[in-house]
């Protein structure tokens, strides 16, 4: 989870709960956002809210795999991680590649099997991410849920 801490912040920061802020061992109040990042290469790159989850049988699933996917593999512009509707044991990847791009299918089945370990994994290759109709920028997960055939 990111968190944040400057002098110019509140000490009373959006939610002042105990839950949602660490004090560190030079007594630097730190707050949690509710975002989810690491730092990969000197950058920060965000995985999304940390409350977004998917069941996923007896676990929960991050979305955050879908951004670790699109950092780890260069090629892949969009990705989108979902549950089978039917079978919540069912992994359903589809990724759709930057002009030019491609892929090794075999590469991805091996990183998301190693994330998902228990998980049957299908991928699928799309020329176009479903994008709903108002933004065209988020990703439409009900006409995915129709492509899991």
């Amino acid at each position: 989870e990111i968190m944040v801490s400057a002098m110019a912040m509140l000490d009373k920061y959006l939610d002042a709960s105990a839950a949602n802020k660490e004090t560190d061992e030079n007594n630097l109040l730190w707050h949690k956002t509710g975002d989810a990042g690491e730092l990969c290469d000197g950058k920060l790159v965000y995985f999304g809210r940390c409350d977004k989850r998917l069941p996923c049988a007896d676990a929960l699933y991050s979305s955050q795999l879908e951004q670790r996917i699109c950092v780890r593999f260069k090629d892949i512009e969009k990705c989108a991680v979902c549950v089978d509707k039917h079978d919540v044991n069912k992994i359903w990847v589809f990724a759709v590649c930057r002009d030019g791009g491609k892929f090794e299918h075999g590469e991805l089945f091996t990183y998301v099997r190693e994330q998902l370990p228990e998980r049957e994994i299908v991928i699928r290759k799309l020329s176009k991410m479903p994008c709903d109709v108002k933004h065209h920028t988020k990703i439409n997960y009900n006409a995915l849920q129709k492509k899991m055939k």
